[in-house]
């Protein structure tokens, strides 16, 4: 899969196959540059609001500092709360509401929410579309339930779409 810029449709990377057409979208350097600072968070919540997909933000703690309407829209508990929010939080995960909380139980170490988010800051790479199950709460009651992901890093923060 290839991944271009949303913004300037620059070629990021070209993917491992020639054949495959399919497109992911993401953000160059020079776009973040231009567009935002990164050290503004209101600049940050207005320049995801511009993607048309469910856009979720993390910082270098792995917790939530921006979401966008549409990942409001899909995942309401994504409301960042200052150095608090985690993806458990953010996608009700069943674990995450265990008294170590998100991150701290025997679960979490295989968890690909948070795998996937901690590989794209160690190593740079992001990560596209992949599929990972969740047991999560839906009304109450504890259902598996298959998210793709998208990761995407840009200087310091972290990119998070969620389908």
């Amino acid at each position: 899969m290839k991944t271009v810029c949303a913004w300037c449709r620059a070629e990021m990377e070209k993917g491992d196959d020639p054949e495959d057409k399919e497109i992911t979208h993401g953000i160059c350097h020079p776009c973040v540059d231009l567009f935002f600072d990164l050290d503004n968070e209101q600049s940050i919540a207005a320049f995801i609001e511009g993607v048309d997909a469910p856009v979720i933000v993390f910082d270098s703690d792995v917790t939530i500092i921006a979401a966008n309407k549409k990942a409001l829209v899909i995942h309401p508990y994504a409301t960042p709360v200052p150095g608090r929010t985690t993806p458990g939080e953010m996608v009700q995960c069943a674990y995450a509401k265990l008294p170590e909380g998100c991150g701290n139980t025997i679960h979490c170490y295989g968890c690909a929410v948070r795998n996937a988010i901690e590989k794209t800051m160690e190593t740079g790479a992001g990560v596209n579309r992949l599929p990972t199950y969740k047991k999560v709460f839906i009304d109450d009651d504890i259902v598996d339930k298959k998210i793709y992901m998208t990761v995407q890093q840009s200087h310091e923060l972290i990119y998070v779409i969620i389908e």
